[in-house]
Parts: structure tokens; C-alpha cells; sequence
């Protein structure tokens, strides 16, 4: 088992996640009211409402295939990807 979980992990391509399962990870959060770590730096904005960015990334992969495995460092590898489908990410200092 513990074999495709990395085989799994080495194919897996971040580029792949969608807005749509951005979307969808946030509607799943929401809808079973789904706790979340807190993020230490950064949030994302999804429909107006601020969420920890390697959380909701988490839920956007298992709507995409299954895992709920996320290997990006937080920060910028992660943010970047959320920046590039539109959305916005906030520092918690106060700097956009």
C-alpha cells in the first residue's frame, strides 16, 4: 500500500489541479464543515472568504483524484498556483 501511495505522489503533476477543483475543495470543506489547519503566513480568497491555501489545495486534489495529499511547501510554491487560476492570496502581515 505504503508503494502507491509514492508512486502515486511521483506522478502526481500540481499543474493539474483546476480552478473547478479549487472550487470544489471549497464547497466540500463548507458543506461538511470541515476543520482546517491555520495557515502561519498566507490565506486565499475562494467565493470571499479566506482560507488556509495547503488546506484548500488538499481538497482540491482529492476532488481531483482521490488523495488528499498536497507535497508543496506552503508559500509561494502553492500560492503561486492559486495566483495563476485568479485568485488572491493575502499575507497575514497585511500585504497583498
Amino acid at each position: 500500500m505504503e508503494n502507491n501511495k509514492n508512486e502515486r505522489e511521483k506522478r502526481f503533476n500540481a499543474e493539474e489541479v483546476t480552478k473547478q477543483n479549487i472550487l470544489r475543495g471549497v464547497e466540500d470543506i463548507e458543506k461538511n464543515s470541515i476543520p482546517l489547519k491555520i495557515s502561519q503566513k498566507y490565506d486565499v480568497e475562494v467565493k470571499g472568504k479566506k482560507y488556509p491555501p495547503k488546506e484548500v489545495m488538499r481538497y482540491a486534489r482529492k476532488n481531483l483524484d482521490g488523495s488528499a495529499e498536497w507535497g508543496l511547501s506552503g508559500g509561494e510554491p502553492t500560492n503561486y498556483l492559486f495566483q495563476k487560476k485568479g485568485f488572491k492570496i493575502f499575507n497575514k502581515k497585511g500585504e497583498q
